[in-house]
């Protein structure tokens, strides 16, 4: 799927989904929920690279580190809207 095609399906901007691959912007748990759903997979797929390597050891990865602490804040912004 093209970033167009995302955009047109979740509503949200190229710009904004491109910023997004790129480690610009972190979307919003509603963010996530809503690419997940565009793109017909579960939302913890996007935290998870399509091709790990274990000796990568490039930025293309997300630390575990920063990864917890992301996934963290996701699980508190979807507490705080129950």
């Amino acid at each position: 799927m093209t970033q167009v095609q995302l955009a047109e399906k979740t509503g949200l901007t190229v710009k904004y989904i491109s910023n997004i691959e790129c480690s610009v912007s972190f979307p919003s748990a509603s963010v996530i929920a809503s690419i997940a759903k565009a793109l017909s997979i579960p939302q913890y797929r996007l935290f998870i690279p399509d091709n790990p390597k274990q000796d990568d050891k490039s930025d293309a990865y997300i630390s575990k580190d920063v990864m917890k602490r992301e996934i963290n804040k996701l699980f508190s912004e979807l507490l705080s809207q129950l």
